[in-house]
């Protein structure tokens, strides 16, 4: 196998673990060799301790300031940036990307298209597919995320699967609960069945809403079809959500009967958990 880099004489020293900057010793592409390469051959790199570190298959790479080390991998197309830093026995692969101050520690693996930045964290047994984590997001446990959206100060640990979401704010999912095609977001809390329901292809638009409960005792909605047309309002009731349904509404009385009614629902599903007012 022919060697795409080489450790550097250059060192540093992190955690008590001996970093060598690398060096590329031949053109790196992305996108195939059709196009420009994403590494130069001669361009120094980023920090890893071995070369256990960093495989040279494929077009993975370390770079800026990032550091890689201890037992961690980063293989295929992964690619590690910035001030990073990926350690212990973590693993980024498929054509993940890990940046900013972002950090992927413990046994966590980051693969698919993810993409990791600002101050995100993946740590613990957690797994994270083709989605994106960012602001000081963090997800750890045995959290499992799936073609979803984290931003913000988000809260992602236990046992907690979470699909084809959108989930920012100061948002927390815990306990034993998956969450698919929801929007949640602020102080939701959701630890169990129950804490939340979501329900696709409601609307004109045809997107999914999302009823779920607060910590501080509410149960707030997030409906994309009606912050776009009000993005001043966010349901912060069950209440507030007939408001804006009914302005949004209006000029159908089909969907306005559709959006009292789920609201109705949404009162009695919650009846015994929240303040709807």
């Amino acid at each position: 196998m022919k060697r795409k880099y080489i450790l550097t004489e250059n060192t540093k020293e992190i955690d008590g673990h001996t970093l060598y900057q690398i060096k590329a010793v031949k053109d790196i592409y992305i996108n195939g060799e059709d196009e420009e390469p994403e590494v130069e051959s001669g361009e120094l790199g980023g920090w890893i301790e071995s070369e256990e570190n960093l495989s040279h298959k494929g077009s993975c790479w370390v770079d800026n300031d990032s550091c890689v080390y201890g037992k961690a991998k980063v293989y295929d197309g992964g690619t590690i940036s910035c001030d990073a830093i990926v350690c212990e026995n973590a693993e980024v692969c498929g054509r993940a990307s890990v940046h900013g101050s972002s950090k992927i520690r413990g046994n966590a693996v980051v693969c698919g298209n993810s993409s990791i930045f600002e101050f995100g964290i993946v740590e613990g047994d957690a797994y994270v597919k083709n989605s994106s984590v960012s602001g000081r997001s963090k997800i750890y446990g045995n959290a499992y995320v799936k073609e979803s959206i984290l931003y913000g100060d988000t809260r992602i640990c236990g046992n907690t699967h979470i699909e084809n979401s959108e989930i920012f704010g100061f948002a927390k999912i815990y306990g034993d609960i998956r969450v698919k095609s929801a929007i949640l977001y602020d102080n939701a809390d959701i630890s169990k069945p129950g804490d939340y329901f979501s329900i696709n292809g409601f609307g004109m638009s045809g997107k999914s809403v999302t009823f779920f409960k607060s910590d501080d005792g509410k149960v707030k909605t997030s409906l994309p079809e009606l912050y776009e047309a009000y993005p001043y309002a966010f349901a912060e009731s069950v209440n507030s959500f007939k408001s804006i349904a009914a302005e949004c509404y209006k000029r159908d009385k089909i969907w306005a009967d559709r959006a009292s009614m789920l609201a109705e629902f949404a009162e009695k599903y919650f009846a015994e958990k929240c303040i709807n007012k």
